[in-house]
C-alpha cells in the first residue's frame, strides 16, 4: 500500500503538531484535546475509511503503510476517536468507529 505523505511512516509524527514551528516540542495533553491532527493521525482516519477495501490482512496493512504494530495502531486509534478534532475531520467515520468499539466492549 501506498502512501500519500512519508510522515504518516515516521511514528513519532504522533507527539508533534503539523503547524507547530518547533517539531522538537511534544504535543501537551490540552493542544491534543483541541488542536489540529497531525500527519499521522490524518493518515489513520483516511486508512480506517478504506480499509475495507484492501487486498491484504488488516494487520500487514498497518505494518506497511505506517510502520506499527497492531496494538501500536489500535493505541493510536482509540485515543483518536475520542477527540473533538478528529470528530470534526471526519464526524461520520469517528461515530461509526467509536460504535463499533462500544459493541465490542459490551460482547465482552
Amino acid at each position: 500500500m501506498n502512501c500519500a505523505s512519508e510522515s504518516l511512516l515516521d511514528p513519532t509524527v504522533l507527539g508533534t503538531p503539523t503547524n507547530s514551528t518547533d517539531m522538537d516540542v511534544p504535543r501537551r495533553y490540552d493542544e491534543i484535546m483541541t488542536g489540529t491532527l497531525t500527519d499521522l493521525e490524518q493518515g489513520v482516519l483516511d486508512f480506517e475509511r478504506q480499509s475495507w477495501q484492501l487486498p491484504m490482512a488488516k494487520e500487514q496493512a498497518i505494518r506497511a503503510t505506517f510502520d506499527l504494530s497492531g496494538p501500536q495502531y489500535y493505541q493510536i486509534l482509540n485515543s483518536l476517536i475520542d477527540r473533538q478534532d478528529a470528530l470534526a475531520a471526519d464526524p461520520l467515520l469517528v461515530k461509526r468507529l467509536r460504535r463499533m468499539r462500544t459493541q465490542r466492549r459490551e460482547n465482552r
